[in-house]
């Protein structure tokens, strides 16, 4: 888990230089051309939470299913009928979702509000506390 945390604290950076490139100085309404940054809702965060728990119930993720049903797994069968039943419900409740909830959303988008060493900062310092409380984990 820690090594994901870094990776993504590489990665944090690796973006700001790229962004940087495309945009150079952000503000509110300027967003870096073809990217795809979606409004922030409470659909989000229920997608983030129902995904999560899916995959810490199933133990894994989709494709480590798709190999572990070739390997005779009793789980995978049950977890892949999960997943799909979960995408159903998903498309079936799309337009829905995305009419009432989505669409009038706010995008956010860091680097126009705080800069991008602000933004940057703030992404390394979300991530720094999150590997520090592993790490505190680790050394009990």
């Amino acid at each position: 888990l820690l090594a994901i945390l870094l990776a993504l604290a590489v990665g944090s950076m690796g973006t700001t230089v790229v962004l940087g490139s495309w945009v150079a100085a952000p503000a509110p309404g300027l967003l870096p051309p073809d990217m795809h940054i979606g409004p922030v809702s409470v659909a989000l965060v229920a997608a983030g939470l129902a995904f999560g728990t899916g995959m810490v119930v199933s133990g894994s993720c989709i494709s480590a299913h798709w190999y572990r049903l070739a390997e005779g797994s009793a789980v995978a069968p049950f977890a892949l009928l999960g997943t799909a039943l979960g995408f159903l419900l998903g498309f079936r409740t799309w337009n829905t979702l995305y009419s009432q909830v989505i669409a009038e959303a706010p995008v956010v988008w860091l680097p126009a509000h705080l800069g991008y060493g602000g933004a940057l900062a703030l992404q390394l310092a979300v991530l720094g506390g999150a590997a520090a409380l592993l790490w505190r984990g680790y050394a009990r």
